[in-house]
């Protein structure tokens, strides 16, 4: 089923489907849990600044929070949040702004799980998302995902692809906005479109388009795994730099498969 972000004044509208529900403010959550369906809520969504920190540390229910940090600088506000995990699962958004590596180690070393707001990373960025990459990948304290990077790392551990579309909520077939006036629109960073939010087979479109342009994407062996994610809005956008970190998560894949065969075949010729 699609999955539906809603502002907390329409759930009401909206709960006989799966549910994200946005909040402004956590002073919103007491009257929000009267109206939504318990199994059908999947998180809320709450911003976490220095004005929302103390009424969020003071959360105690069992429904996953999603807590989006705007400002990387704000990362000290995360040690106000690791009481939370005793009560409810929690994920931290962090944006790609200068800085953001900073906010991820300590969220990593919290105990938090991750997710990156992805953006087409200007090139100054993509040491700092190598350097996350390498955290997730080979820290061995980091025992919670860090999204995309995950996520990316199953798909292509199990050779099944799963595209950055899908893995950072942004893919028209399975999830769906819903603004403040009510209106529906395409997730994430599409919601610009014009395209009618009903369009389930929008990425279709989008990637049929990038391959038959014959530019970077049609040569890259990560395109099932990406979907044009870059691209878009600007096809012009050089992947070179993001290349390097699908490269990196497909050779830790592969040597992970290695390493599992070897153990494998290794307790078959001890039992006998």
């Amino acid at each position: 089923m699609i999955a539906y972000s809603v502002p907390s004044a329409l759930v009401a509208s909206w709960n006989d489907r799966p549910l994200i529900v946005r909040l402004q403010h956590p002073g919103q959550i007491g009257g929000l849990m009267s109206l939504v369906h318990p199994g059908g809520l999947l998180h809320i969504e709450l911003p976490l600044s220095p004005s929302t920190v103390e009424e969020i540390a003071e959360w105690r229910q069992p429904v996953p929070l999603h807590l989006v940090l705007s400002e990387p600088r704000d990362y000290p506000l995360l040690y106000r949040c690791t009481a939370l995990l005793d009560h409810c699962p929690v994920r931290v958004a962090i944006p790609l702004i200068a800085g953001f590596a900073r906010a991820v180690r300590l969220a990593a070393s919290l105990d938090l799980p991750v997710k990156l707001d992805l953006v087409p990373p200007p090139p100054q960025l993509i040491d700092e998302l190598v350097d996350v990459l390498d955290l997730y990948l080979h820290r061995s304290t980091v025992a919670q995902p860090i999204e995309p990077f995950h996520s990316s790392l199953l798909a292509f551990f199990h050779q099944e692809p799963l595209t950055l579309w899908s893995i950072q909520e942004e893919d028209p077939a399975l999830f769906r906005v819903v603004a403040e006036n009510g209106d529906e629109r395409l997730p994430g960073r599409l919601a610009s479109e014009r395209s009618s939010p009903g369009s389930g087979d929008f990425l279709d479109v989008w990637r049929g388009g990038l391959l038959a342009e014959q530019g970077e994407c049609a040569s890259c062996p990560h395109f099932d795994y990406c979907g044009g994610y870059f691209k878009w809005p600007d096809r012009s956008f050089s992947c070179i730099g993001v290349r390097t970190l699908f490269d990196r998560l497909s050779l830790a894949a592969a040597e992970l498969r290695h390493d599992l065969a070897a153990f494998s075949s290794e307790g078959v010729e001890d039992s006998r």
